[in-house]
């Protein structure tokens, strides 16, 4: 009996899809396999934020799509970003998938007929991108990135199924760059994520310009609004707030942040007095 066309099947492999198969199949669902584990923020921020399933081996990532390839790419990028952070403009120059789409931390930067942005945490630095889609740009994508996010292309898959009505690959432009929020940390720190650690120099600094308060360690992220409101300025409040990170102080941090209780040990044996700041929006959620 001769063997069903590889086209046929509903669950491909990554690295048997080809051109035929992008051009006659919508791809509804991709579970990808990465050569090195995630971290354990890389995953907390995939599956609270993108909703994606991360398994317990934190080297298996599935979501679902909206019938496209191009969602394919664009949810690639986004776990580019949230493992890469700032260096993700790097890794994407030296996996050659900058050739089929650019991005950029400045809008300006980008002269692409379509700009759009990689979705990620709102109180994150918003990063730009542009590109042309189709078949054959999406197949050299996908090779492109399974060196940028370092797969196992034979033990990554995705389903599909046939068109059966033309399925354009659609671009949600944004025509200007991003409003800037006067909360986001990337306004003040050179930094991409929503949390950061800071030295106390850093800290007195926003300190004294009104960027940042300090909070007491034994109040939680989610009460600093209410202790604020006695003192804060209604019409400019206070953009960031910050916890100092200290042996006595530790303990409480990382209940608060869990995922950084590695950094947070480090830093408490240095004796240094670092400081975590998150904006005061969204609390260090994604953190």
């Amino acid at each position: 009996m001769p063997r069903k066309k590889m086209i046929d099947t509903d669950s491909i492999r990554l690295e048997k899809v080809d051109d035929e198969i992008i051009g006659k199949k919508n791809c509804l669902q991709a579970e990808l396999s990465l050569k090195e584990q995630l971290t354990p923020l890389n995953v907390h921020t995939l599956r609270t934020y993108y909703k994606f399933v991360v398994a317990d081996d934190r080297k298996r990532v599935s979501f679902s799509l909206r019938n496209s390839w191009k969602g394919l790419i664009m949810a690639c990028l986004s776990i580019a970003y949230c493992k890469y952070e700032k260096s993700i403009i790097k890794k994407m120059i030296q996996s050659n998938q900058y050739l089929i789409t650019q991005v950029d931390f400045q809008y300006d930067n980008l002269n692409g007929e379509f700009v759009e942005l990689i979705p990620a945490p709102p109180s994150w630095k918003p990063c730009y991108v542009t590109g042309s889609y189709n078949v054959r740009k999406i197949h050299d994508s996908l090779k492109y990135i399974e060196n940028l996010l370092d797969l196992n292309p034979s033990q990554s898959f995705v389903t599909t199924n046939y068109i059966t009505t033309p399925s354009p690959f659609k671009n949600y432009t944004i025509s200007l760059p991003l409003e800037t929020k006067r909360w986001r940390i990337s306004n003040f720190l050179d930094c991409a994520g929503g949390i950061a650690l800071i030295t106390n120099e850093t800290m007195e600094k926003l300190y004294g310009n009104r960027a940042a308060l300090g909070a007491p360690c034994r109040l939680k992220p989610e009460g600093i609004a209410q202790w604020t409101s006695e003192f804060d300025d209604y019409g400019k409040p206070v953009p960031l707030f910050g916890y100092e990170v200290s042996a006595s102080t530790v303990n409480h941090l990382i209940t608060y942040f869990p995922f950084l209780k590695a950094d947070f040990m480090c830093e408490a044996k240095k004796q240094n007095s670092p400081w975590v700041v998150f904006d005061r929006v969204h609390l260090g959620k994604w953190g």
